[in-house]
């Protein structure tokens, strides 16, 4: 073992005694706390505040029997997180050297080696041997698999426990055996008496692997025999394979070597037939299988997945991927037949058959009214990896890229200016069902639920009190494209066409005097709400605030001087239209007939102060602000001379004598 085995073991030795003394020590009991408004004991004793008798059994741990928790700890720590003397490796190891508890050795147990300590050991007492967490046979279950070892027929020292066969901590034997196997094995069963040669049918076995025939700890079969036994094994025929027991050389195959020997009695049609696995046909039947017995099926010399891994590298890169088939785990025999047709990928069925027996889906998909063409042709592994991928659901690429290869329209949506979130993510199973549905388009549910799993907020927001039509009865197709558009916001036409569809007036016949900005730039949302809202006509705003959002100035104006009652009122539209107008400056109808529907010209006030006139001939605005001045009256800020000081003659002729006389 290196050096950085054993420092890294070491460091985690020391790792694994500071989680579980500060576990043991910081217990829920009260008299495990320091009480408050003390710093330390009265008498500088840990044990005032940590009685013994709440944290350690009848075995303890020297240090810690002794009373000499310094050794360990610091006098001063935080509450909940006690100080040691040192960390990692350097706190176990000030007693136990790593000699001394086999850190040097070639195999080591797997909680030693992960630096594990107190996966078996307590730090300060327990009522086990060793300081053992639980009783030496039960501990060894929390990791080991009991069925192992309880079989009907058990190994005669299990008796005496695990340590009568291995070591604890680390051994120079695989298996932590205390002594080679072999060796171990002659230790209580003498390969030169009669007794044990007559058992193994009259050959002398001393000195051969016992495990090849053999299980270790426990057996369903008399005799120890291995899960699996080659069937002269069983029957005791060894003279099947090898010479007579009393040839010179008894283990010698009696007939020819390699797959000859086996073809003897495993017919060649039915597990090496020409073609097959090639590993079968050119390779050696020992290869993969033991010749006697074994602790797995069919006699298999290591689980499947390490046999065929060895030759199949490709499959350990694509096991390297974020997603694992689940059968791979067991081994490749779930699928695989070892000996099968390569033309069929050794598969033990057809794939969709194959599929289908631990995904349940085909009577599902026979009730379903659409069904996904890779799917319906049985075609799995058009779509998915059967080993391992690097994307999820074992798909072969991502699923944007998957789709694009059928559906070229999705590189043609990813091109467009507005791609839907989903497809631009390569989420495809976001909105459709990959295998079948009930739903055209293998949609997973009714398209207006299907945008509300993402537009929650726009579905139910609960300050909408007036609804846009085609928002109301759930048809979002009405407006917008499910995949991508030219357009903005996935919009099946531009904002103005649009809405024209439905809203005709909204869009002039002919060429206007005057249209409204955000019309002619097709931006309808700049003024309406699309999907509704809380006021008429779906404004975000009241009209003059939503006015001022674009006429800033003329707000401004509005707040620092008298106003034009309508706009005062915040009644916009009063003088101007929305959209477009025949008029100038968006306006309702021509001056002055716009401004005489309020503005009696008759009037005897109004003649008075208008040189006599009625004001039908007259433009309003070349005298008058139409929205606020900061004089009285509405009067443009800049004047004539003689118009300020309202002397009107200067430059017009007097008003007729004649009454009603307009000039």
């Amino acid at each position: 073992m290196t050096m950085r085995t054993v420092a890294g073991v070491k460091a985690c030795l020391g790792l694994g005694l500071v989680v579980l003394l500060a576990g043991a020590i910081w217990c829920d009991s009260a008299s495990a706390q320091i009480k408050r408004g003390r710093r330390s004991a009265k008498k500088g004793g840990c044990v005032e505040c940590h009685p013994k008798s709440d944290i350690a059994g009848r075995k303890q741990h020297k240090p810690f029997k002794e009373g000499k928790c310094k050794e360990c700890h610091k006098s001063h720590g935080m509450v909940g997180a006690l100080r040691l003397q040192a960390t990692g490796e350097d706190l176990c190891l000030l007693c136990h050297r790593p000699e001394d508890v086999g850190l040097q050795r070639e195999v080591l147990h797997a909680p030693v080696a992960a630096g594990e300590c107190s996966a078996c050991h307590a730090p300060h007492g327990t009522d086990n041997p060793m300081l053992l967490v639980a009783a030496a046979a039960d501990l060894c279950f929390t990791c080991h698999d009991q069925v192992e070892f309880t079989r009907e027929h058990r190994h005669q020292p299990l008796a005496d426990g695990c340590f009568a066969c291995h070591e604890v901590h680390g051994s120079d034997n695989a298996g932590l055996l205390i002594r080679p196997v072999g060796e171990l094995c002659a230790g209580c069963h003498d390969p030169a008496e009669a007794e044990f040669t007559k058992a193994h049918f009259g050959y002398d076995v001393g000195g051969q692997e016992c495990s090849g025939c053999h299980a270790a700890h426990s057996s369903a079969a008399p005799g120890l025999l291995t899960l699996s036994n080659h069937e002269p094994v069983a029957d005791g025929d060894c003279s099947a394979c090898h010479n007579e027991p009393q040839d010179d050389e008894p283990f010698g195959l009696a007939g020819e070597e390699g797959n000859a020997l086996c073809l003897e009695c495993h017919d060649q049609e039915e597990v090496a037939p020409e073609g097959g696995h090639e590993a079968v046909t050119d390779g050696e039947c020992l290869d993969c299988h033991t010749a006697h017995g074994s602790s797995r099926p069919a006699l298999l010399a290591e689980p499947s997945k390490v046999l065929c891994l060895e030759c199949h590298d490709e499959v350990n890169d694509q096991l390297a991927g974020v997603s694992k088939h689940a059968p791979v785990a067991d081994g490749c025999l779930s699928c695989h037949a070892a000996h099968g047709d390569p033309a069929n990928k050794l598969l033990l069925a057809a794939s969709d058959q194959l599929c289908a027996q631990c995904h349940d889906l085909a009577e599902r998909a026979a009730e379903a009214e659409v069904v996904h063409d890779p799917f319906a042709e049985g075609d799995c592994l058009l779509c998915h990896a059967p080993h391992g991928s690097g994307y999820a659901a074992l798909t072969l690429t991502s699923r944007q890229a998957l789709c694009g290869e059928c559906h070229d329209e999705v590189g043609e949506w990813l091109a467009m200016p507005s791609s839907h979130r989903p497809v631009k993510r390569g989420k495809c199973n976001t909105c459709h069902e990959p295998h079948f549905g009930s739903r055209a388009g293998l949609l997973r549910t009714e398209a207006s639920a299907l945008c509300a799993g993402c537009h929650e907020a726009v579905v139910n927001d609960p300050a909408r009190t007036v609804a846009h039509e085609p928002f109301a009865d759930g048809d979002c197709s009405t407006c917008h494209v499910s995949h991508a558009a030219e357009t903005a916001h996935l919009l099946t036409a531009p904002q103005a066409e649009l809405c024209a569809e439905c809203h005709d007036e909204v869009l002039p016949a002919d060429t206007p005097a005057s249209l409204h900005a955000p019309l002619a730039g097709g931006e309808c949302s700049r003024c309406h709400l699309p999907h509704g809202g809380n006021r008429a006509r779906f404004l975000p705003e009241t009209t003059d605030r939503l006015c001022f959002t674009c006429h800033q100035e003329l707000g401004e104006a509005m707040a620092a001087g008298e106003t034009h009652e309508p706009a005062a009122d915040g009644d916009c539209l009063t003088c101007h239209l929305p959209h477009w107008s025949a008029q100038t400056g968006l306006l309702t109808a021509a001056v002055p007939g716009l401004c005489l529907d309020c503005h009696d010209g008759e009037e005897e006030a109004f003649r008075a102060v208008h040189l006599d006139q009625t004001g039908d001939t007259l433009d309003c605005r070349g005298c008058h602000n139409a929205h606020s001045s900061p004089e009285t009256g509405l009067f443009q800020p800049n004047e004539h001379d003689p118009f300020e000081g309202r002397a009107c003659t200067a430059c017009h002729p007097e008003p007729a004598e004649n009454e009603g006389g307009d000039r």
